[in-house]
């Protein structure tokens, strides 16, 4: 028997709709679900979490954060498809790599694009670098005044 293909997406969405909701099954009503994971080894990989959580259910995403130059930062994101699974993983104590990790759902920052948040960051330097040098030129000229 051959699977039918949609070709727009009202009918997809309209098979969503009649999918089972039982607990761990998404609905179309059911959100992805990101959750911060802290306090990881050094040796936890990307690999290490998606293996850890996927028992759970399934994973959407699933990243161990490093620095630029590969040192890991001890924290990562998994994004689950349902959110009953997700508050099912932050009740129960997890130990991954040896280590029971600090779980909550992640909060995320203002929506704005990640390459917009970077140039706000440095406009942000440029900022207070303009007013450390008012403060400076304010105070010099004060000093002055003074002697």
């Amino acid at each position: 028997m051959s699977t039918p293909t949609f070709s727009n997406s009202a009918a997809a969405s309209a098979t969503a709709d009649r999918r089972p909701s039982a607990m761990g099954t998404p609905t179309s009503a059911s959100r992805p679900v990101k959750l911060f994971i802290g306090g990881l080894t050094r040796n936890t990989t990307t690999k290490v979490l998606r293996d850890h959580f996927s028992k759970y259910g399934r994973i959407l995403d699933c990243v161990a954060i490093c620095q630029p130059n590969g040192k890991p930062r001890s924290f990562g994101y998994v994004t689950l498809e349902c959110p009953e699974i997700a508050e099912q993983i932050l009740v129960e104590p997890q130990v991954i790599d040896g280590r029971l990790v600090e779980m909550k759902r992640a909060v995320p920052g203002n929506n704005v694009p990640h390459h917009l948040r970077r140039f706000d960051a440095v406009r942000a330097v440029h900022v207070a670098t303009e007013r450390r040098a008012q403060t400076f030129a304010h105070e010099t000229t004060e000093r002055r005044a003074q002697t």
